[in-house]
């Protein structure tokens, strides 16, 4: 299923969860956890600013600190959308930007530098996929605070984005772009190599892989951010338990395997 990750992930990810139960463990437990909770951001889509600004008093009411903001509509929009944002919800709580692929280097650095003052925690994909080469032009600080997403699907592209000059200081691995835990585990080693942070992110998808996924950023000490609210999206969701969502912070249950369970 060589054009299939989402499927191959599927498979993986129930092989993966079967065996934990039969050990009795949380997957989590069996991986070898080294972290106990991490915050997820939230997504905020592109749509004019009043929407936007509604979206985040929603957000922030029910509990969360982090904000993904998507931009990439035209430069101009999104700085005055990022500018409103950052005083409607004040300094303390991190804003990371999506382009959506949508910005090339020029663009880029332009925004960084009028937003500079209102504190951007990273750029997720900046650039179109393949433009590796645009991106090894861009400061090495700009390099670090960006994050690699659509140019990261599989473990050869890990290996490719890991050498030097690397451009991303920061892999967002998807279990259904990889293929499921096991090729996200050695995309996660490769990144704990080259000291590159790890950013777990995702899809809008079933609380079951949002749980693999999760339970696979617990077990590697490069994981620093998560980005794991596509289930919350869904209007119905196929299982129920799985993670826990307290005050913006997402843990595991400490049931065995994934702690999920089809409904």
């Amino acid at each position: 299923m060589a054009n299939y990750p989402a499927a191959r992930a599927a498979l993986d990810i129930a092989l993966h969860d079967l065996f934990a139960r039969h050990l009795e463990l949380p997957l989590s437990s069996f991986l070898g956890q080294v972290h106990k909770a991490i915050p997820t951001s939230v997504t905020i889509g592109i749509q004019d600013i009043e929407g936007t600004l509604e979206d985040a008093r929603e957000f922030v009411g029910k509990g969360f600190r982090i904000i993904k903001l998507k931009i990439g509509k035209s430069m101009g929009e999104d700085i005055e959308t990022f500018r409103r944002l950052r005083e409607e919800v004040g300094p303390d709580i991190l804003i990371r930007i999506d382009a959506n692929q949508g910005y090339d280097p020029e663009e880029l650095q332009k925004f960084a530098k009028a937003t500079a003052q209102y504190e951007v925690e990273f750029y997720e994909q900046p650039f179109p996929t393949g433009q590796i080469e645009q991106m090894k032009m861009l400061p090495l600080e700009l390099r670090n605070l960006s994050a690699a997403d659509e140019d990261l699907i599989s473990v050869e592209n890990a290996i490719d984005l890991a050498v030097p000059e690397r451009p991303y200081g920061i892999f967002n691995i998807k279990l259904m772009k990889c293929g499921g835990i096991q090729p996200a585990l050695t995309m996660a080693e490769i990144a704990r190599q080259r000291n590159i942070d790890l950013m777990w992110g995702c899809n809008d998808e079933s609380l079951i892989s949002i749980t693999g996924a999760l339970h696979t950023a617990l077990a590697c000490p490069s994981t620093k951010y998560l980005d794991l609210d596509g289930s919350l999206d869904l209007a119905r969701d196929v299982a129920r338990g799985g993670f826990v969502l307290k005050d913006g912070y997402l843990s595991v249950s400490g049931v065995p395997g994934l702690g999920a369970e089809l409904l």
